[in-house]
């Protein structure tokens, strides 16, 4: 599943503390120009969240893989888990 270079803001998963999405592959996330939530899925894959411009979240998701957040101008997320966290996600 690949979300790139938007300028609308973008919900991916659910608010409510139940599952969002269930992705069996990766996830990619990248070059949004407009607030972008990422929360309560789980990823089979791989998630990663780049370049997005405007704020980012990302809360209590379920990854399989990595978990990586690179070069998001401002970023917040917590409760996720994953194989491995990098980058700006890597206290998430």
């Amino acid at each position: 599943m690949e979300a790139v270079g938007d300028s609308t803001p973008l919900l991916i998963g659910s608010t409510s503390g139940c599952p969002g999405n269930i992705v069996s592959g990766d996830l990619l996330v990248s070059n949004n120009a407009a607030s972008v939530s990422i929360d309560n899925n789980i990823v089979g894959g791989s998630l990663a969240d780049l370049d997005n411009l405007k704020p980012t979240q990302v809360f209590s998701n379920q990854v399989k893989g990595i978990l990586s957040c690179v070069a998001n101008s401002a970023i917040t997320g917590g409760g996720n888990t994953a194989t491995k966290k990098q980058g700006q996600c890597a206290n998430f």
